[in-house]
Formats: structure tokens, C-alpha cells, sequence
């Protein structure tokens, strides 16, 4: 004898449909929720851009120095990055960090970069330590520059880059 399939019942048949909206309608209404929820986050994440924005506003108004990042270029070690504190008279420092020994008889040089037509101007030569720190003295007197670089040449220095730039970052015009 085989045995009968279970058949539905008419019930059961009329059930299905409004199960299947059932679920539908709470899987829609999970989701307007969810939504709700993600525009809240946003708006206080972007509240909060807005204060952090302010405060670096004031800060900066308030200070008489800036600082400026000089990132590792793809011709740089990974990890090796510089800052320049510029203040608005006077001299600067820059610091620079994480750079790998270079060969005695060299020396890091700082590059000028008054505008993306010109060709950079040559700073001063500086040495790093065993751990790849150094610093440089900002001279109050180099004129207008929109960025600096940094490449390494000879202990006595060049006139123009005689290697890739391994550090550079934008100082947004700082000196005028």
C-alpha cells in the first residue's frame, strides 16, 4: 500500500498567502526601522564632524603655529612620516620620523614647492638618527611655498632633487 501525502488542508491553503505577507510586512517594517536608526548615526556622526571642525577652527585661531603632515610617496618607507610647524613670523621646525639609515656621505634635503610650474626649491640638509628621527630648522626668511619634500643627497646638498621625493605634504601657502 503506499502511503497518502499529507494534502493541505483548504484552511491551510488560505493561511499560506497571509503568512507570506505576514512575514513580508515585518521583514518591511525591520527595515524602515534599521533606516531610521542609520540616519540617526549619521546625523550625530556628522554633528560631531561638525563641533570637531569648530574647535580645530578656534584652536587654530588661537594658536600662532601650524602644523602640516609630510606623508611617505610610494618612493619612501611606509611607516615614515614628517611634520612642519610653521608659525605665522619666525622660524619653523620640521621633525621628521620613522625614515630607514641612509649611506654616510648623505644627507635628507628639504624641497620648497612654491607651485606645481616651478621646479623646487633647495632647503636645508639635515641627518636622521639610528632610529630615523631627525629635524630641520625652518628658516623665517624662504619666501611663499605651497609644499615641502624631502629626498635624500649628498652630506653638502643639491640644488635640484638628485633622488625621488621620499616624504611631501602640503603646507597650504604658508609662508608669504
Amino acid at each position: 500500500m503506499i502511503p497518502q501525502r499529507n494534502r493541505p488542508s483548504e484552511m491551510q491553503r488560505q493561511l499560506l498567502p497571509l503568512i507570506g505577507i505576514a512575514v513580508l510586512l515585518i521583514a518591511l517594517l525591520g527595515s524602515i526601522w534599521w533606516g531610521f536608526g542609520q540616519r540617526d548615526d549619521k546625523d550625530a556622526a556628522e554633528a560631531n564632524l561638525e563641533q570637531a571642525q569648530m574647535q580645530m577652527a578656534q584652536q587654530t585661531s588661537q594658536t600662532n603655529a601650524i602644523a602640516y603632515r609630510l606623508n611617505a610617496t610610494p618612493n619612501g618607507p611606509e611607516r615614515g612620516s614628517g611634520t612642519a610647524f610653521m608659525p605665522l613670523t619666525g622660524s619653523g621646525v620640521l621633525n621628521v620620523v620613522n625614515l630607514e639609515p641612509i649611506a654616510e656621505g648623505q644627507a635628507l634635503q628639504l624641497w620648497y614647492f612654491v607651485s606645481d610650474e616651478t621646479p623646487p626649491v633647495a632647503g636645508g640638509t639635515f641627518p636622521i638618527d639610528a632610529n630615523g628621527s631627525g629635524f630641520l630648522l625652518i628658516p623665517a626668511d624662504v619666501g611663499s611655498f605651497g609644499g615641502l619634500g624631502i629626498s635624500i643627497e649628498p652630506s653638502a646638498g643639491s640644488t635640484s632633487p638628485t633622488t625621488p621625493m621620499m616624504l611631501q605634504g602640503s603646507v597650504s601657502t604658508s609662508r608669504g
